[in-house]
């Protein structure tokens, strides 16, 4: 499961966050107390149609996490693994998020942690165990990178993140329960959240 792992990603929380980035949730089965591990939700994101899928996901994962103050918790995982959108520094992305896209002051309510990669030989063990239990998004099987030349890590791998934006949603005990394409609408994945907390109640 990803109790282990999820130390492993709460240990390296920052308050920066990228303009592509992963996220991870996972429900509990009881209302936490405060302190407590609650529910963890990775996603990543990634010209007009950037602008919009950027804009409309980091403004649906805010959203989420007001519907779910104390029962979720969105962590972003920004990287620069994808046409290199994400070339700014941690310390940056604050800024790029408040100011240029989303903009208009726009601040996340989620965690943000460093940038690091999610494919290849260096990819973050939590996005392998992810990769691994989840090796394609449920809403689109054959979702693969588009663009050869955009495939810039090694090796290559087919459970490989194709884009910004993918999601991975964890049940209660830290397994992994869907993944989520990049074109899937992120405020969508509100019912499964709902059917994980009933769950776990």
């Amino acid at each position: 499961s990803l109790k282990g792992a999820q130390s492993l990603c709460l240990g390296s929380l920052i308050t920066h966050h990228g303009s592509h980035c992963q996220v991870f949730l996972r429900p509990q089965r009881h209302q936490p107390a405060r302190g407590e591990g609650r529910f963890q939700y990775i996603q990543r994101k990634g010209s007009a149609h950037r602008e919009r899928t950027t804009t409309r996901d980091y403004t649906q994962l805010n959203e989420l996490q007001c519907r779910f103050p104390r029962r979720l918790v969105v962590l972003g995982f920004p990287c620069n693994q994808f046409g290199h959108q994400e070339n700014c520094q941690n310390e940056e992305i604050l800024n790029s998020l408040k100011y240029v896209r989303p903009g208009d002051g726009f601040q996340p309510t989620f965690t943000l942690l460093q940038k690091c990669e999610v494919n290849g030989e260096k990819e973050h063990p939590v996005f392998a165990y992810l990769k691994d239990k989840l090796p394609y998004p449920h809403d689109d099987p054959s979702s693969l990178m588009t663009d050869p030349k955009f495939i810039i890590w090694s090796p290559v791998r087919r459970s490989d993140v194709a884009w910004n934006f993918e999601k991975f949603l964890i049940g209660p005990e830290g397994e992994p329960f869907r993944r989520y394409s990049r074109t899937f609408p992120t405020i969508n994945i509100e019912p499964d959240i709902k059917r994980l907390l009933k769950v776990a109640i």
